[in-house]
């Protein structure tokens, strides 16, 4: 009798011991595990490198919408900015007649570049540095007019990035170099300038935030009353892309023109399109989305490697 009630005592406890650890176990808060979202920058690049900016746009507010960190959601904004600015030129692509192009080393692509000496020279970093007597090499190619006697390079500004220069030559010394009135201080890095043989209409590359690409070409034009260039426009595409376009550039003579882009090219590769100019800006009418992308990205255009055109 004693060894069942032995029994059963140690029963109830071992019954109340379990009782507790059950009640402890089930009083224990649940740890929820933090998924950490892998970021979508690369395929928010890929689309917007296929013109398919509406579906970039998209991709990014629903990243916008998980919360991302702080980092993450400045590189989603940047790519918002770039996503909308592809969609409004995609709709406003020029008709542009392209006869050639050819794929060369960056450092050589003036040479592919055959400018009647009606309409000036177009001079590489090495070249404008000797003919105004610099004491800095210039950031890009440089400009001269057919008189020889206007210069536009662009030269590293402390504080002020890359800005746009010009000189003019008096007797045998040039003037001063002074950065170009107007253009203002939005665009970081300003290069590659082309001045038409009007003397006003310029051309030239520039870094912006509102840009498509890293540099887009812009134009403005000289306003004599006021003496200063006005606000520069982006000339769209096809010319601007999200790669960088470097140098616009024309021969009224000869009617033709040169721009100069690095899309689709290995490092240290440029492509040069010789093109028709057009007197009028036309642009597409009513065609399906895939045929108006392949048209903004010249997608149609064989590129020659290496070959130079004939002197």
């Amino acid at each position: 009798m004693k060894k069942i009630i032995f029994l059963l005592i140690m029963a109830m406890i071992a019954g109340v011991g379990s009782l507790q650890a059950q009640k402890k176990k089930a009083s224990k808060p649940k740890v929820q595990q933090v998924v950490e979202r892998k970021p979508k920058t690369a395929e928010i690049d890929s689309l917007i490198n296929a013109y398919l900016f509406d579906e970039a746009a998209d991709l990014i507010d629903d990243e916008m919408d998980s919360n991302p960190a702080a980092d993450y959601a400045a590189a989603l904004k940047k790519r918002q900015l770039q996503a909308d600015k592809g969609s409004s030129m995609l709709e406003a692509t020029q008709k542009v007649v392209v006869i050639d192009s050819m794929v060369v080393g960056r450092e050589i692509m003036l040479q592919t570049i055959c400018l009647d000496g009606s309409c000036g020279q177009l001079l590489n970093a090495r070249q404008m540095k000797e003919l105004l007597s610099l004491q800095e090499m210039p950031s890009g190619t440089g400009f001269v007019n057919d008189f020889g006697d206007h210069a536009i390079y662009s030269q590293r500004v402390k504080g002020n990035g890359i800005k746009l220069m010009q000189t003019n030559l008096f007797g045998d010394k040039w003037s001063t170099p002074t950065p170009l009135s107007g253009i203002g201080d939005s665009l970081s890095a300003e290069g590659f300038p082309f001045l038409m043989a009007d003397g006003t209409t310029l051309y030239f590359a520039a870094d912006d935030e509102a840009s498509l690409g890293g540099y887009d070409i812009y134009v403005t034009r000289y306003d004599a009353e006021s003496g200063e260039y006005l606000k520069p426009e982006n000339i769209g595409m096809p010319f601007n892309s999200p790669a960088n376009e470097y140098l616009m550039a024309y021969d009224e003579v000869n009617q033709l023109g040169w721009f100069v882009s690095d899309r689709n090219q290995p490092a240290d590769k440029v492509c040069v399109y010789v093109f028709i100019p057009s007197e009028s800006r036309d642009t597409y009418d009513d065609l399906p989305d895939d045929q108006l992308r392949s048209l903004a990205a010249m997608h149609s255009i064989k590129t020659r490697s290496e070959r130079l055109p004939p002197r």
